[in-house]
């Protein structure tokens, strides 16, 4: 039986995901630019605290000026400039050191060509450092720091890659003097330049972005040996250059791994679990007060509750083109969530709280607004491109993925009939 071409045309797009316009999400706050230095590479990371008030840290390592701490208002809180400029930079909780577990910062530092460590003063909230300068590597700047916590051994890990695309791990420990020293374990070769990592604990994973290639998925664990599988190319949804890596992780493996598209303006929402399938984009639109995010090198996520602001957890972008100098853009992971159709997955309670609006804007058609370890209601502002006015969200639909319009199939399918009448 010979198939009308129309017909083979109806199945073939019913079957097949469209990639519309991405979703659109206003922030909340932003962080202050820092104006001692031009547009210099950046890498971000988040430490939710447990006895702030439910906020926490917001760290850039900028690696024209040092390593930098904001408040989650945008306020800057510390500038550590004598330790040397920095370009990557991760925290994780619960190292253990005499005296109890601290939030272990781990910094890449180029001044040095090491990697350098701190701990967050819970009091104070300022960073000391405790590295003992054995995480040195002569003739190797890194450039990236990806923490890892074995679900086996518990052991902690560091990796950093420069700028060739070496990946190299090293196994963190303490010593009695409450200092932290490093031991490498394992390097390999990803084959070209490494725009961000992020590890995932609960599944053993190291994802990587390659900046003009793709995402890898490597095994964390330092006897794994250098195989890998491809999550995504540099091409639809993603768009190179690519930028850094982050995990919005949730309870039994389920969450998000998200990241950064300078070449596209947007981030890429991926699933955490294999196959990792693309679930959508998004873009940071201007809410009135802060102006819209472009060229995103970095993105950073947490779904621990942050104040009453980010109940659900939050995401940082950062913005390249922002005067008068790039910085970075704070999101309500349950405004981002109710953008998208269907929403993406919230925690257990479902940050239910109104986040509001930080700058003193608008709420944003009145959704609601709401990580670790990594809305709607837009009436203005350009999105990719340009001269695009993203509407209203007040049906939830951000219009991140859809299947066929049904008019579309509709067409089609009306095409097939009259074909077919016709030879009849």
């Amino acid at each position: 039986m010979r198939i009308a071409t129309p017909v083979v045309m109806l199945l073939v797009l019913a079957g097949l995901p469209v990639w519309a316009q991405p979703a659109s999400v206003q922030p909340l706050a932003e962080t202050q630019p820092v104006v001692r230095a031009g547009n210099a590479p950046q890498d971000v990371a988040i430490w939710p605290s447990t006895s702030d008030g439910g906020t926490g840290l917001f760290l850039v390592a900028d690696s024209a000026v040092g390593l930098i701490t904001f408040r989650l208002d945008g306020s800057e809180w510390q500038a550590l400039l004598s330790d040397g400029v920095a370009s990557g930079v991760d925290v994780k909780e619960g190292f253990a050191l005499p005296g109890g577990n601290v939030p272990l910062v781990v910094a890449a530092n180029g001044t040095f060509q090491a990697l350098l460590a701190y701990i967050v003063d819970p009091v104070t909230l300022q960073l000391r450092r405790v590295d003992t300068g054995t995480v040195s590597m002569a003739g190797f700047a890194p450039s990236t720091v990806a923490l890892y916590r074995s679900p086996t051994s518990g052991t902690l890990y560091a990796f950093t890659a420069n700028a060739a695309g070496t990946m190299q791990q090293f196994e963190l420990r303490a010593n009695m003097d409450g200092g932290v020293e490093g031991f490498p374990v394992r390097n390999f070769a990803v084959g070209g330049a490494v725009a961000g990592a992020v590890a995932d604990d609960e599944q053993g994973f190291l994802f990587v972005a390659q900046q003009n290639t793709g995402i890898w998925r490597y095994n964390a664990e330092p006897d794994a040996g250098t195989s890998r599988i491809s999550v995504a190319p540099a091409f639809e949804p993603l768009t190179a250059p690519l930028g850094g890596l982050s995990l919005y992780s949730l309870p039994g493996r389920q969450g998000y791994l998200l990241a950064a598209s300078a070449g596209g303006d947007q981030v890429v929402v991926f699933n955490r679990q294999d196959p990792h399938d693309s679930v959508g984009t998004f873009v940071v639109v201007q809410d009135g007060g802060i102006d819209a995010v472009n060229g995103p090198t970095t993105v950073e996520s947490t779904s621990r509750p942050l104040g009453p602001a980010f109940p659900a957890g939050f995401v940082a972008v950062h913005d390249a083109v922002n005067a008068p100098m790039q910085n970075d853009k704070f999101i309500s992971w349950t405004a981002l969530s109710r953008a998208f159709s269907p929403p993406l997955q919230l925690p257990a309670d479902g940050g239910t709280t109104d986040g509001g609006v930080s700058d003193g804007g608008t709420d944003g058609g009145g959704v609601t607004d709401g990580g670790t370890d990594g809305g709607g209601g837009v009436t203005g502002g350009n999105g990719p491109g340009g001269g695009q006015t993203y509407p209203p969200d007040d049906s939830g639909c951000g219009c991140a993925t859809a299947s066929v319009p049904g008019t579309l199939l509709f067409l089609v399918l009306a095409s097939a009939l009259r074909s077919r009448r016709r030879r009849s």
